[in-house]
């Protein structure tokens, strides 16, 4: 899709079913058409797309763009590989191959179709299917046919990356082409969905700030602001852009392993914005204790997240699914939505999520 067209947009549910504002698609001729025209947008690399009736439409999975619910072995790939069978909504069947299969934190079984390659988790009926046809499994590996195959974790790839050093991410601001997440303004949905939030004069964190663009926003509504991130030449490049506002305060540390204190229970607001997708992912649930210990009782969470499927490198996949597992022991939702044009940024259509959440 180029940035000419009119976008129009299809959900797909925890349960795999596509929905048109809010309705669950009922007729299977148009559930099947959505689903098998599902496939990566060659224009955007994170937005998958689909057509119905050669209507081009973004699609916004809560979870994967693929649920299985029914899983049986199914014959040989050309390369060789045995092969199973998977059933969607509307009973459209997908192959997939035991080797792509990795698990999530929730003990998921995730893996992607052949050969298109479409993301998918298997509902629990499904995995618990799996489970009884295979000859073993335990925690990293199940035996099938005599085969053995290793089941990675969901985002193994991630591990290496160094996204735990402070030179990778300081090459990356001192190279001469800006990074990809360098908007060199704040997020476009701030100056839009801000005023409706009408919030007092508030003491923000932000955590990964980056050169700064959207603490700068925050700063410039009057807010007293704390910038945080372990690049010094982000640092660098933030206090030399917005040296005009003084209430920003500027804090080059890491923020797992703090050089200079951050007060716990003492932040209004914890902005997030591309720090969450920038760290390793096993840090994630640590970075969700830091939000709730750094914010004061009934503090607020504000944060514009990732929903899509990228493991090997930064911006690093996330799902709606995810979320919520992670936050809602922590936090009571109070604005939950995917952003859409014009709120969404142009490269990033249909994998904003912008959520707005109390701390419980």
């Amino acid at each position: 899709m180029n940035q000419n067209d009119q976008y129009h947009f299809v959900s797909i549910d925890s349960e795999g079913y596509p929905h048109f504002s809010g309705i669950r698609v009922s007729d299977p001729n148009i559930g099947r058409e959505i689903l098998e025209h599902i496939r990566l947008d060659p224009t955007h690399s994170l937005t998958w797309v689909t057509s119905v009736k050669q209507q081009s439409f973004v699609v916004e999975a809560f979870d994967f763009p693929y649920v299985i619910q029914h899983v049986e072995q199914d014959g040989i790939s050309p390369e060789g590989d045995a092969l199973w069978k998977g059933t969607l909504p509307y009973q459209i069947s997908v192959s997939f191959k035991i080797n792509s299969l990795t698990i999530d934190e929730w003990d998921r079984l995730c893996g992607v179709t052949y050969p298109n390659n479409i993301p998918f988790v298997l509902s629990r009926k499904a995995q618990a299917q799996l489970m009884s046809i295979l000859e073993h499994y335990s925690d990293n590996q199940i035996t099938v046919n005599s085969q053995i195959y290793r089941i990675p974790n969901y985002f193994a790839e991630s591990e290496q990356v160094p996204v735990h050093l402070e030179t990778f991410w300081t090459e990356k601001y001192r190279s001469h082409i800006p990074p990809g997440w360098e908007l060199n303004r704040a997020h476009q949905s701030l100056p839009h969905i801000l005023p409706q939030l009408k919030l007092p004069r508030s003491k923000v964190l932000i955590l990964g700030c980056g050169s700064g663009n959207d603490a700068a926003f925050w700063a410039s509504q009057g807010h007293l602001v704390t910038a945080v991130d372990f690049s010094p030449a982000a640092i660098e490049l933030g206090q030399e852009k917005w040296k005009h506002l003084d209430n920003i305060r500027w804090i080059c540390s890491d923020v797992f392993q703090p050089k200079v204190p951050i007060d716990d229970q003492s932040y209004d607001i914890i902005f997030e914005h591309t720090f969450f997708c920038a760290i390793t992912p096993k840090k994630r649930n640590q970075l969700v204790t830091i939000w709730q210990k750094k914010l004061r009782e009934k503090g607020w969470l504000c944060a514009i997240l990732f929903c899509h499927y990228w493991k090997n490198s930064p911006p690093f996949g996330g799902s709606e699914y995810e979320y919520q597992q992670r936050l809602e022991p922590y936090f009571q939702f109070i604005y939950w939505q995917r952003l859409r044009p014009p709120l969404a940024e142009p490269g990033r259509l249909g994998i904003e999520l912008f959520l707005f959440a109390q701390k419980k």
